[in-house]
């Protein structure tokens, strides 16, 4: 019986102590660091440029819209920051209304042809507000231009 190995009573309260909780929590790796393509210091940047549905309106941007189509999406999980655009209140409304599947048309019809490649280039220019408005009158400018080219006016309806 001398090899028996002393051993704590233990009463039941299974549930950590108050010290270490606080460790556990110390030791959690936030969201932005665990995926590559987050960055608070791009959406806060995101949210100091204008409007891109508002252009040629010059209007602040309140919220940094997550793209609803991008291959980072999946099931609870919202897209990179990387991946953001910014746009007022009532734009980032109408534009989560509209749906997923809608989102690329509602962005046409804002005059932004190619929504992924503006939040690749605002991404670009993270940090420096007065560039990334510049990307975003050039991707505004460009699709005037390719639309005026294809023989579209601003009504959206074909020249005559």
């Amino acid at each position: 019986m001398a090899s028996q190995i002393k051993r704590e009573r233990v009463f039941g309260n299974f549930k950590p102590g108050a010290g270490q909780k606080l460790k556990a929590k110390a030791t959690k790796v936030s969201a932005s660091e665990r995926r590559d393509g987050m960055s608070k210091d791009h959406l806060a940047s995101i949210r100091k440029c204008w409007c891109v549905a508002c252009l040629p309106v010059i209007k602040k941007a309140d919220h940094a819209h997550h793209l609803l189509s991008t291959k980072d999406r999946g099931m609870q999980i919202r897209s990179k920051d990387k991946d953001t655009v910014p746009l007022c209140f009532r734009h980032h409304e109408d534009l989560h209304r509209a749906g997923s599947k809608n989102e690329a048309k509602t962005f046409a019809k804002w005059g932004v042809d190619d929504h992924l490649q503006l939040a690749i280039d605002l991404y670009r220019n993270t940090g420096n507000v007065k560039a990334m408005n510049a990307v975003i009158i050039a991707h505004k400018v460009m699709n005037a231009v390719v639309m005026d080219h294809k023989g579209f006016n601003d009504g959206g309806e074909t020249k005559s």
